[in-house]
């Protein structure tokens, strides 16, 4: 891993070997992603959108709760049925972040623009999700990965060169697994410019801010910039961020033929969960794995909310191919700390 800053954890920047269970959970992930050819069952084309919509919330898929994924059910089995009609896949857009990680400790942690487990498990969700519906319509789905790095420019002042080199380092991992008839990006600056923002842009929008944020938004601000801030940037960097979101969506959405989903449920998106058991958005920190009492392996965000309930490490993972990830990062406990695994 690069070091983008002098002073970093420790543990973070040492390799270890990783341990039985981390190996056992890799190797199950890697091959779950390698299966292929499900057969479907003869099902009346009429009865497709409810049984995919079915399958797509399911408690692997999605956080929500039965009652809950009502209020989308109209929408997304409008798309299915457009699709199903076509004989094509049905297509879902995933919006996953500008095309980094926020920092884990902001000011001594840098921004990563690194491809790692969060990466892997999506593709392993979007993978199981195809494999489901591919059990009841033989065309399966096509997920198109929504990266906003316009955004984090105009938000955060990413520089796109890193945001485009980690969409390139996606694409070589989808593509090393055998998934590009499953899975393509849709990057933002790919199909747009700052100009286009700046045409829709409310010049006064920044202006109707209250002037006040939250301890827990000031944070998050911070760990997106990789570094501290002051108030009055956050209050500033928080406006922008509504501000320029809202005209992201508009720009997007026009671009989209299909179901729009993000990891976070919101009131006009359904919620997709990026690794198995997350309802959280990945790019908010790392997805990293500790290990259960009964040594089950379980996959969770570590963001710098969290950091400093774990002692953790990178767990040398370089010979589980196809996926070429060098390192996994593995958490502990910090002694005294408790923690409820299911």
């Amino acid at each position: 891993m690069k070091i983008e800053t002098a002073v970093r954890f420790p543990l973070y920047e040492r390799t270890r070997e990783a341990p039985d269970p981390v190996r056992r959970f890799l190797r199950s992930a890697m091959h779950d992603l390698a299966a292929r050819g499900c057969v479907a069952k003869p099902t009346d084309s009429a009865r497709l959108p409810g049984l995919i919509f079915a399958i797509q919330t399911r408690r692997e898929f999605c956080y929500l709760s039965n009652a809950r994924v009502q209020c989308y059910r109209p929408s997304a089995e409008t798309w299915i049925a457009q699709w199903v009609r076509h004989g094509e896949p049905v297509h879902y857009y995933l919006d996953i972040g500008g095309g980094y990680h926020a920092s884990l400790r902001p000011g001594i942690e840098d921004i990563c623009f690194e491809i790692g487990l969060g990466e892997l498990l999506l593709l392993l969700q979007i993978h199981r999700f195809n494999q489901r519906v591919r059990r009841v319509y033989a065309r399966g789905v096509r997920f198109s990965l929504v990266i906003d790095n316009l955004c984090a420019q105009l938000i955060n002042d990413i520089d796109v060169a890193r945001t485009l080199a980690y969409c390139a380092r996606l694409r070589e991992l989808i593509d090393r697994l055998g998934l590009s008839g499953e899975v393509d990006l849709l990057v933002e600056s790919e199909h747009f410019s700052v100009d286009h923002f700046d045409r829709l842009r409310d010049k006064t929008s920044n202006m109707l801010s209250s002037g006040i944020v939250t301890r827990k938004e000031h944070q998050t601000v911070e760990r997106f910039l990789g570094r501290a801030c002051d108030v009055t940037e956050a209050v500033e960097r928080s406006a922008r961020y509504r501000d320029i979101t809202r005209i992201s969506g508009q720009l997007i959405d026009a671009r989209v033929d299909g179901l729009r989903m993000t990891q976070r449920a919101t009131p006009d998106t359904i919620c997709f969960r990026a690794y198995p058991g997350g309802d959280s958005r990945m790019q908010s920190g790392q997805v990293a794995l500790k290990t259960s009492v009964n040594e089950r392996v379980l996959p969770f965000l570590l963001t710098s909310h969290n950091a400093h309930e774990y002692d953790f490490y990178r767990a040398d993972s370089s010979d589980i191919s196809p996926a070429r990830l060098d390192t996994v990062i593995y958490c502990e406990s910090v002694a005294g700390t408790l923690h409820l695994i299911p």
